[in-house]
């Protein structure tokens, strides 16, 4: 249980020290490291654990999920697109579209699944197991989003 709370404690000031980074180096692209914080750390707790290993990440890929996510942020961006094109902010041609679409969906599926695997092996899968086995559900979710909170002020 002392790995759960020091590793709340770690996250958390790992977090303001990246928010003050990100304040005084604006342009330094800090806030994917943020991002990826909770499962960096996990990792290296997850060393540390004699009982599980890295098995106490918990993280198992499921790749219907990963498809319906894909799917909802090429709907999400063709709906941008015929906003914007609606309201005349942009001209539209077939290979512009096409272009944009390319790209759009290849780097939100990178960034998304980075931030995703970031946040949820951290939360979910190191954090509230551990919590959990000595709080119960009802506590362990209420300071788990707590901590998840906590995490998300400095960005």
């Amino acid at each position: 249980m002392k790995l759960a709370y020091l590793y709340i404690v770690t996250t958390l000031l790992f977090s303001a020290l990246l928010s003050a980074g990100e304040w005084i180096f604006p342009e330094r692209g800090l806030s994917l490291i943020f991002a990826v914080s909770p499962a960096l750390i996990a990792l290296g707790f997850a060393y540390f654990d004699s009982e599980r290993r890295l098995k106490s990440l918990g993280w198992t890929p499921n790749f219907r999920y990963w498809l319906k996510i894909l799917g909802f942020m090429l709907a999400l961006t063709s709906i941008l697109l015929f906003i914007a094109f609606c309201a005349g902010h942009t001209q539209i041609n077939q290979k512009a579209v096409k272009n944009f679409l390319s790209f759009s969906i290849l780097l939100e599926l990178f960034i998304g699944i980075l931030i995703n695997t970031g946040e949820e092996a951290g939360w979910r899968g190191y954090l509230f197991p551990k919590l959990y086995r000595h709080w119960g559900w009802w506590f362990s979710i209420l300071l788990s989003t707590v901590v998840w909170w906590a995490w998300h002020v400095p960005f």
